[in-house]
């Protein structure tokens, strides 16, 4: 029998480790030494607006206690992501290891009788050992309005009913900086076989939006490959408790993960990179919010003509489906009658579209101004603020409406895929098969994308978009 548990509304940090880390680290510790170093000779013993240039004993020095602490850091874990970290638990670790970074320093003065003030370098320490947690706590601060939208890292299904599925699904609802949500537990009832539960997993990764399934208890290797093959095929992440596990799988040792005294080993993890995510929501980010600045003459003056026409509304705001079936206001201009969505029922037998999605390509509720942007896309421009506020992106699938997800099921259950991403500005079905009819197409272009995803290829549709659009092919 499946059992649903409440998710609980989690947000991780902990994936902001390795290459994403150590960079915040460097640029926190050469401002603590630029800070120090200002701080030491701005002062009433050194004339006002002269700061003398940084001597090769002071670079050295300086460079060589950034070059100690970061050994120490990696050989602490501090970088490994395999190990989850509370914030005092990290907190200590980087303390002792800036702590034996400035005493070994600080040894090496003493024996090398150099000539650098001591209280310089305890200065540095003392500014390190609190820029260096004091980012990672700030930063989960940002996060945490996050954990109350009901966002999550990682969302996950557990498989097993033993004492370890209860030991995991307990550690992770008592420690929700991991910002793992357990979706629910998938466990067999006393009339139920184990191949009977993991028969309904398929319809269960599509509809629920699960990132990682994680199989606690012992199961048949048939069981097991049904599950990676699921997986697989949806590019779900699967691991397993290091106590139940067979190395006929070929497990992922070096990526191992503790939780308490619980060891998981990935077999199949095919998720898109940490870095690339990050890199993907600062362009985002860079790209929207230029976008609106540069944009605003346009959008006043699209803004005037709207109102000028019929006096109704400039924008219209409609409810779309987001990454995991999360529910947003979708911004554009309006480019339809006020009342609009009141006659849609009435057309609905004109619909051209093969699938869910609704389109007539001359629809009567359109203005003649609508058309207009419509065929240039500039309706589309206010979705700037919906990519800023991490709604949607700059490329990912076309934001779907709720009474089009409910039919995904009437069609295909591999519809769902489209909510595995943010939706976006653009796609790669805007650009391949923009007016093709067939939802089906869309639908594989989507999936397309979201398998292959990488920088260039959001770079590529980015540019591939725009000749589109000054064509005119919008409708």
């Amino acid at each position: 029998m499946t059992k649903t548990l409440q998710t609980k509304k989690y947000n991780s940090l902990w994936p902001w480790k390795g290459r994403v880390a150590i960079f915040f680290d460097f640029l926190f510790l050469l401002i603590g030494a630029t800070v120090v170093y200002w701080i030491r000779y701005n002062t009433i013993y050194w004339p006002k607006n002269v700061l003398p240039l940084l001597s090769h004993r002071h670079t050295a020095i300086f460079f060589l206690f950034i070059l100690t602490s970061f050994l120490l850091l990696q050989q602490k874990g501090i970088y490994d992501p395999t190990k989850i970290l509370s914030i005092p638990e990290e907190t200590k670790k980087i303390f002792w290891a800036l702590t034996q970074s400035a005493t070994f320093l600080i040894v090496i003065l003493f024996a090398g009788q150099i000539l650098i003030s001591r209280k310089l370098l305890l200065e540095l320490w003392l500014f390190s050992i609190i820029l260096l947690p004091g980012w990672r706590i700030i930063l989960r601060q940002i996060y945490s309005e996050d954990l109350r939208k009901g966002n999550s890292w990682i969302r996950v299904a557990i498989i097993g009913k033993g004492e370890n599925t209860k030991s995991l699904e307990r550690y992770f609802q008592d420690n929700p900086f991991l910002g793992i949500a357990v979706w629910g537990v998938l466990s067999p009832s006393s009339e139920e076989k184990i191949e009977e539960t993991i028969e309904k997993l398929p319809q269960i990764l599509d509809l629920n939006w699960i990132d990682e399934i994680i199989i606690a208890d012992p199961l048949p290797l048939n069981m097991i490959e049904k599950v990676l093959l699921e997986a697989i095929k949806r590019k779900k992440r699967v691991k397993m408790l290091l106590s139940s596990l067979s190395e006929s799988l070929h497990p992922q040792w070096e990526r191992m993960e503790f939780f308490d005294r619980l060891a998981l080993v990935p077999l199949y993890d095919r998720s898109i990179s940490l870095v690339y995510l990050i890199e993907k929501r600062l362009i985002d980010i860079l790209a929207s919010f230029i976008g609106l600045v540069v944009l605003s003459p346009l959008f006043l003056l699209i803004g005037v003509i709207i109102k000028l026409q019929d006096g109704g509304p400039i924008f219209y705001c409609s409810t779309r489906v987001g990454r995991k079936g999360r529910r947003f206001s979708c911004i554009k201009f309006r480019t339809m009658e006020v009342d609009a969505d009141k006659k849609k029922e009435a057309l609905v037998h004109l619909n051209e579209r093969v699938g869910p999605m609704f389109k007539i390509t001359n629809d009567p509720r359109v203005t003649s101004f609508g058309r207009f942007l419509r065929k240039y896309s500039l309706d589309e421009l206010p979705q700037l603020f919906n990519v800023l506020m991490g709604q949607m992106s700059l490329v990912g699938p076309r934001p779907p409406t709720p009474d089009e997800v409910e039919n995904y099921a009437k069609y295909s259950l591999s519809y769902y895929k489209r909510l595995e991403v943010k939706p976006g500005l653009t796609s790669l079905w805007a650009v391949e098969a923009r007016n093709d009819p067939n939802f089906q197409r869309a639908v594989e272009l989507d999936c397309k994308y979201i398998e292959e995803w990488s920088p260039w290829l959001d770079l590529k549709i980015i540019l591939r978009t725009i000749p589109v659009v000054l064509r005119g092919e919008g409708k």
